[in-house]
């Protein structure tokens, strides 16, 4: 039976990583449904210090990074990959509908209401807002983000993005 050459059978693995510190992106997307009913999806971001990936490329998808290399930004997800590690949170952000989830910001389809439940979705235990505070029930010390908060009031993890940005390097391993 002839051969199809269109696809090259042949696969390599990569080493790759970002060339500068501060390059290498994680994004959470999470789903929960308000108690109206409205579902909504929050996406959780981190910038990391340094992060290294394994891919297994075929040489049409080498040549396009090789290409890109410089400058680009790779998204780790559209490849058959392996997390070698990530380290160092550098910054985290949370956004609802690609807005910061933030007190001065306004998110399209989403009221003042809504906000502040998100809002308790994300850094509270408690996704009630309690009148007293009694010891360990609610205070600012749980107001940092954590993602066993999300889990603790129904979100759903939907998918983890990887990528680099700002260019990388790309080795043969």
């Amino acid at each position: 039976m002839p051969s199809d050459n269109k696809y090259s059978d042949s696969v390599n693995s990569y080493s790759i990583e970002p060339r500068k510190n501060n390059s290498c992106q994680e994004v959470e997307i999470w789903k929960t449904i308000l108690s109206n009913g409205k579902t909504v999806n929050v996406e959780i971001g981190r910038l990391y210090d340094m992060g290294k990936f394994t891919l297994e490329l075929d040489q049409q998808e080498y040549d396009t990074l090789i290409n890109n290399c410089n400058s680009g930004t790779i998204i780790i997800n559209d490849f058959d990959y392996n997390i070698d590690y990530v380290r160092n949170v550098k910054d985290i952000w949370v956004e609802v509908n690609g807005i910061p989830l933030k007190a001065c910001n306004k998110i399209p389809d989403i009221n003042s209401q809504e906000k502040m439940e998100l809002y308790r979705i994300i850094y509270k235990w408690d996704i009630i807002a309690r009148d007293e505070k009694s010891s360990g029930s609610e205070s600012n010390s749980d107001s940092d983000f954590d993602e066993q908060k999300l889990t603790h009031n129904n979100c759903i993890h939907l998918t983890t993005k990887y990528a680099i940005i700002n260019g990388f390097d790309i080795n043969e391993l």
